[in-house]
């Protein structure tokens, strides 16, 4: 009764494992693809607070803020 009862209990811990470790792996995968993507919007938005342009980068995840020309 007891080695049944500890056997469901490590089945039901390791799917949990299992379960956790896609969610993180999937996790990892998307901010991987969109983590450029990002990183450009907070700087956007950003730029915008500071009062000064956005200028994209060559990559996603490579703008940067500039000081606007005052004429």
């Amino acid at each position: 009764m007891i080695e049944k009862i500890n056997s469901k209990n490590l089945n039901d811990l390791l799917k949990t494992i299992i379960i956790i470790t896609l969610l993180i792996t999937l996790f990892l995968v998307l901010l991987n693809k969109f983590g450029g993507h990002i990183t450009d919007y907070m700087t956007k938005r950003t730029c915008e607070m500071a009062k000064e342009k956005y200028v994209a980068g060559d990559k996603p995840g490579y703008g940067v803020c500039v000081k606007k020309d005052t004429k």
